[in-house]
């Protein structure tokens, strides 16, 4: 099989460790073993993976440390839904082809996101539910990311004003976290953003005018910040799809108040 290029074998009922010698198939670009009882730990750390660029093992059970050696050539890395721990490595960063990376689900990953969040090289990533803690770094406006989920984990600290520099950000989700402070204006600037959900924090103040800029936001979701009040333009909402703003917020606008902050 040493031309073996693709080997997808997800949604099967696969059990126990991959097998060694995966890792060495030399001419392998794309492994998906997704939705199998995978076990052991993952197999990453087993061969070179010289030149895989895509890893999904999503839903299996892999168990041990996140991650510490990636493939030189690996572009995406998908290991949601499984039992990593350790945190997140900071070696992400070095791995200069790692674009999206995504651990959705992996609840005792632990750790904290302030190094991950200031490495260039990734445009995607997705770490809801991880038990992730830390705070956003100011240096998250200087990397290139198109999509950001930390939602459901305690992250801490203010929403910080260089967000507004990732100008390539199309979707934003900090929700079910510990965000304290206000909705920096700067969000303004995320000219391509699609989706913002900033729900169940306790973020305080009144929601920026600078949010009638977004003129492709699809989802907008800022309810159960208890502390945040005034009232959101009409403008912001008027092409919103999926709307739920609280109801501590106004919208002097709407028809029907619980379409957009919910039923009480």
């Amino acid at each position: 099989m040493t031309g073996l290029k693709l080997l997808d074998f997800s949604h099967n009922k696969f059990l126990g460790p991959v097998p060694e010698y995966v890792g060495f198939l030399p001419s392998l670009e794309y492994v998906d073993l997704s939705a199998n009882a995978l076990t052991g730990q993952g197999p990453l750390d087993v061969g070179p993976y010289s030149n895989v660029k895509f890893v999904y093992l999503r839903d299996n059970q892999f168990t041990g440390n996140f991650p510490r050696r990636f493939p030189p050539a690996l572009e995406v890395l998908d290991l949601s839904g499984n039992d990593f721990t350790g945190g997140l490595s900071a070696e992400i960063c070095g791995a200069s082809s790692l674009a999206h990376v995504a651990v959705d689900r992996n609840v005792n990953l632990g750790g904290t996101v302030d190094d991950v969040l200031r490495c260039s090289n990734l445009n995607h990533l997705s770490c809801e539910s991880c038990s992730l803690s830390g705070s956003l770094p100011t240096e998250i406006g200087a990397i290139g990311l198109d999509s950001l989920n930390l939602g459901n984990n305690q992250i801490a600290g203010t929403v910080p004003t260089e967000v507004g520099n990732v100008v390539a950000l199309r979707s934003l989700c900090l929700s079910s976290n510990n965000m304290k402070g206000t909705v920096p204006s700067e969000i303004g600037n995320l000219r391509a953003l699609t989706t913002l959900k900033l729900d169940q924090n306790d973020l305080v103040g009144t929601v920026p005018n600078t949010l009638n800029q977004l003129s492709f936001l699809r989802t907008l979701v800022l309810a159960g910040n208890q502390a945040l009040e005034g009232s959101v333009p009409c403008d912001v909402l008027q092409d919103i799809s999926t709307k739920d703003v609280g109801c501590t917020l106004e919208c002097t606008c709407c028809i029907d108040r619980n379409e957009v902050c919910g039923s009480p």
